[in-house]
Parts: C-alpha cells; structure tokens; sequence
C-alpha cells in the first residue's frame, strides 16, 4: 500500500465539480484512486486500509465541524469508493454487510463493491461480530 493509495484534503475551489461541491456543501474529500499494480493495495482491500478511511471520516465528524461533510470518490464511484463507505456504514451502525450495502445504495444506487471487495468486507463483518461476542 502506497501512500497515495488514499489521499485526503481540504477541498478547494479548484476541483472540477466546483458548483457541484459548493451545492452538497462538501468540506473534505476522501479519493480512492485505482492501484497502478495489484500490489499497491486495492487488489486485497486490508483491514489497515479501511481502518485508515474510518478514522479519517470519524475525525471529519467528530472534528469540531458541524457541517462537515466528506465525499469519498473513486474512478466510477461503484466499487473502490462504495467499499470504503459500506464499511464505514458496518463500523459505525454496527450492521452486517447486506444492511450496509442497502444503506449505501440508497444513497448511490450504483454503488457494488467487486466480488474481491464484497468477499473482505463480509470477512470484516464476520471479525466484528465476533469480537463483540466476546
């Protein structure tokens, strides 16, 4: 995993989708861009790197900011993107990955994570329970 494997920033007005930003209010944006190599990260969606998107979308939240609001994006905004927020969805409403998944497509219809992606996230679900059972 790279470091610019996910990439944050203050959102400026430069982005291309200026009015686009400005009307949903976004503050901060999470990017989620494609792996130049399998082994950059995305093709195995690590624990490591979803605890990275937790923290930084919690900190966004509980950053003294009322009216923060982050867009996580990708290429597509089907996959890559949808994964980091199901499973911020699953962390923090502590649910299930079908459950999260509803959540996000309500939200973004399109939003399905790869079956590589969906395969760990349900892993992740599973690790969570049990560690709550405990």
């Amino acid at each position: 995993m790279t470091s610019r494997a996910l990439t944050s920033r203050r959102t400026s007005g430069r982005e291309k989708h200026h009015d686009l930003l400005l009307t949903s209010a976004v503050t901060f944006t999470l990017a989620c861009p494609a792996a130049s190599s399998a082994a950059t990260g995305w093709a195995k969606l690590c624990a490591r790197v979803l605890g990275r998107v937790f923290e930084f979308i919690e900190g966004v939240r509980l950053g003294g900011e009322p009216s923060a609001r982050v867009l996580v994006h990708c290429n597509q905004g089907v996959s890559r993107s949808a994964s980091c927020v199901i499973f911020w969805v699953m962390q923090r409403e502590r649910c299930g990955f079908d459950a999260a998944l509803r959540r996000v497509q309500g939200c973004r219809e399109v939003a399905h994570p790869n079956s590589s992606f969906e395969r760990q996230l349900r892993a992740e679900a599973r690790r969570a329970e049990v560690a709550e059972a405990r």
